[in-house]
């Protein structure tokens, strides 16, 4: 179930995710935000219960930690990343009272429930997210709280036009060596142009370019919403979006569970061409834009992993190409600017043509987005079937 990105990190021996974290002061703001954001009071998981999966070293762990819980279980599949956890513990980073689990996702087995689970940037790019997820839930206690993260064709657009730079040029993309010798000053350029990075270069370039994506799937915070929404609740996100815009007293009914699944949907459907560029978040979202980009975006990514799995000639991706220009022209004209020296790198295979002001080094989509989730108590299946006064007694 989860073995694709532990398969990969294994057979090179790394853990590409480390973090720089220098200024600790630095890293307990941006988390502290995050959870903020995403409908979490950082406060309140003193002596809960915490189950983080797919932590990596722990380097966004050492936060949760500050904050007491009683209980926080990691589990970790990767050798290397374990070996950077008990290095933190040693170091008194982490409590030794981390519960360290050194297992793939699904050979832990959900014989507790907790206040809040965990699951970043270990969903997406697997080879079956649904599954994942779902599996993953089943740790969530009633009335718990779930943070996971999404990633849709549209956010990861920008990474997609780099992971094809290798092909386009003639070099094997899964060829590390070979990969990280020629294009290793590009993507640093490129890399160091996105503000406030805390990942090495090489890191990077491993685990974004490197990194076969043929067999995998995108999954969005709206597929993650929808397949959750029977048992769950969704409480916030980052970035921020207004998920319930009535008066709270409209939901004092039965009929608020599928009013809320439904404006969540909306929500993030409406939103979704607000992750295509980190620049651009202000655009003015007409009418059926957030669609029309989706699409494209779609075809891309599926594009763009025939061209990686078959080294497919790239006929169709122009052609998307240019639909992606014309769609962004009037709506996100530096979006549209970066597309175009693209387009030029298509053609001539300029490197430069890519590294100019405005080209792809200054486009940066959302990549990940954050959802938090609530599963409902279990006075919410009382109340929709209508059973209030059970509810009431109890």
């Amino acid at each position: 179930m989860t073995s694709s990105f532990i398969k990969y990190y294994t057979s090179l021996g790394i853990s590409p995710v480390s973090q720089n974290i220098n200024n600790i002061y630095l890293q307990f703001l941006g988390r502290e935000h995050l959870y903020l954001s995403c409908g979490i009071w950082p406060e309140s998981l003193e002596g809960k219960n915490i189950i983080e999966f797919g932590p990596g070293g722990g380097f966004n762990s050492i936060y949760t930690a500050s904050l007491n819980p009683k209980r926080y279980t990691l589990v970790e599949g990767n050798p290397v990343a374990q070996n950077q956890i008990r290095g933190f513990i040693e170091n008194k980073l982490l409590p030794t009272t981390i519960d360290l689990r050194a297992k793939l996702f699904e050979d832990v087995t959900p014989t507790a429930t907790f206040d809040l689970v965990i699951a970043e940037g270990c969903i997406p790019h697997q080879s079956n997210p649904r599954a994942v997820l779902q599996h993953i839930s089943k740790f969530v206690k009633p009335g718990g709280l779930f943070l996971t993260t999404a990633i849709s064709a549209t956010s990861y657009l920008s990474e997609i036009f780099r992971r094809l730079v290798p092909n386009l040029l003639g070099i094997n993309h899964r060829d590390s060596e070979v990969v990280l010798s020629k294009l290793h000053d590009f993507y640093a350029i490129q890399l160091n142009a996105l503000p406030h990075h805390t990942r090495s270069v090489n890191d990077w370039i491993l685990d974004n370019i490197v990194q076969d994506l043929e067999n995998r799937a995108l999954f969005s915070m709206a597929e993650i919403v929808s397949e959750l929404e029977e048992e769950f609740t969704v409480v916030g996100s980052s970035p921020s979006l207004a998920f319930y815009k009535n008066w709270y007293k409209s939901y004092s009914d039965p009929q608020c569970f599928q009013t809320r699944a439904v404006e969540a949907r909306m929500a993030i459907s409406a939103a979704e061409a607000a992750l295509l560029d980190l620049r651009c978040m202000n655009f003015q979202l007409r009418p059926g834009l957030s669609a029309e980009l989706s699409v494209l975006s779609e075809e891309s990514w599926i594009q763009m992993k025939e061209i990686q799995k078959d080294n497919a000639e790239p006929e169709k991706f122009s052609k998307s190409l240019g639909k992606l220009i014309k769609l962004t022209e009037n709506v996100s004209p530096e979006t549209a600017t970066s597309l175009k020296s693209f387009e030029s790198f298509l053609y001539t295979k300029d490197l430069t043509s890519l590294l100019n002001p405005g080209s792809l080094v200054d486009w940066w989509g959302r990549g990940q987005q954050y959802v938090t989730l609530r599963r409902n108590p279990p006075w919410y299946t009382k109340l929709k079937m209508g059973q209030i006064s059970q509810v009431l007694e109890e």
